[in-house]
């Protein structure tokens, strides 16, 4: 048998073990825990999220290891759901479960194109007998289990949960006069009309009506100012995500003064010559890592996640001379920054040649 074919028999065998690992694990999950009882170790990748967010959300927490070729399969799908159903209140953890240090588990997020957090050694309390991975734990937006298995079996559960929350916004509330605001929001493309329609109920007779519609003004105008800080904060850092940020920012606040704000700085941000030396730095290093991860994922998924040096003498020159060049461009646009640090870690990882 060949090298290639005992690869992907070996790779068939594990995921197979996972798969009945699973269906043996579900019977005896315990389904009474809640988000309280979630412990979330210590952030690896992605932004910054404490217990209080899990509060009158959708969650998913999703246990994952490094050397799990299903979990490599399914982690990228979860991306996707968490990318169009972020917005209407599901809050996605991903937590790693098997041996491996925190550059291994970072590379691995960074080469699956992971977003939302990723933990190493999260735990849920009385929660943690399960063994098969991925293992996938949804609560809905009252902190009810309503799932636990695998990951591939999620979808329908985890569509119906968001569908049925309040819009996360609004914090789980449901609103007496105005019911209409019960109705979750399906994307912040809403946020708008949903801010202006409030705004006109301010000057109602009823005062229940009037508090309900300064809740739902308040809520909208901090998530909406809440994305323009961030965006300014990430500006020089993180340029992409930033310009990302101020593009939702004003295409979902559209007719209101936050969308007017934001649409004024990206005219602004256009026009600034040291913004777009940046943001070009910044779209050449996710250039950069694309081409990472693909070279990666040609020679198959390593659980290290290293360069080896056959890998090394089996990219072709002409790849290599795209990241050479990348390297260069983001080192000299955006000198001493983040972005130049780790374009100087891939081309040293490559043996690539980009001078000092």
């Amino acid at each position: 048998m060949s090298t290639g074919v005992r690869s992907i028999a070996c790779q068939f065998v594990i995921a197979a073990a996972c798969v009945l690992g699973q269906i043996a694990a579900v019977a005896a999950a315990n389904m009474a825990i809640t988000p309280a009882s979630v412990r979330l170790g210590s952030l690896v990748a992605g932004a910054p999220i404490s217990p209080d967010m899990l509060q009158q959300r959708v969650v998913l927490l999703q246990f994952w290891g490094i050397e799990c070729p299903v979990c490599a399969q399914w982690l990228p799908k979860l991306e996707e759901l968490a990318q169009e159903l972020g917005p209407q209140g599901l809050v996605v953890i991903s937590a790693h479960h098997q041996p491996g240090s925190v550059d291994e588990i970072r590379r691995k997020a960074a080469e699956l194109g992971l977003t939302f957090p990723v933990f190493d050694k999260a735990t849920i309390k009385d929660g943690m007998d399960f063994e098969a991975l991925p293992h996938a734990i949804l609560f809905d937006h009252t902190g009810k289990c309503v799932y636990r298995g695998a990951a591939g079996e999620l979808q329908e559960t985890l569509v119906a949960a968001v569908k049925a929350a309040p819009a996360s916004v609004f914090e789980g509330r449901v609103f007496k006069k105005i019911a209409a605001f019960n109705v979750p929001l399906k994307g912040e493309q809403q946020y708008g009309q949903t801010l202006r329609r409030a705004k006109g109920m301010l000057d109602a007779k009823d005062e229940t009506t009037v508090e309900e519609a300064t809740y739902v003004v308040e809520k909208l105008e901090a998530r909406g100012r809440g994305m323009l800080e961030e965006a300014k904060t990430k500006r020089d850092t993180d340029p992409v995500t930033a310009l990302e940020l101020l593009q939702r920012c004003s295409a979902g606040f559209k007719g209101t003064e936050i969308g007017t704000e934001a649409t004024g700085l990206l005219k602004d941000w256009k026009k600034d010559q040291d913004f777009q030396t940046v943001l070009k730095a910044g779209q050449q290093a996710a250039r950069l890592e694309t081409l990472r991860t693909q070279v990666m994922a040609a020679f198959g998924e390593l659980p290290t996640g290293q360069v080896t040096d056959a890998m090394l003498a089996g990219v072709p020159p002409a790849v290599k001379g795209q990241m050479q060049e990348l390297v260069r461009s983001i080192r000299s646009g955006h000198p001493g920054s983040e972005m130049a640090s780790r374009a100087g870690e891939i081309a040293r990882e490559f043996g690539l040649d980009v001078g000092r």
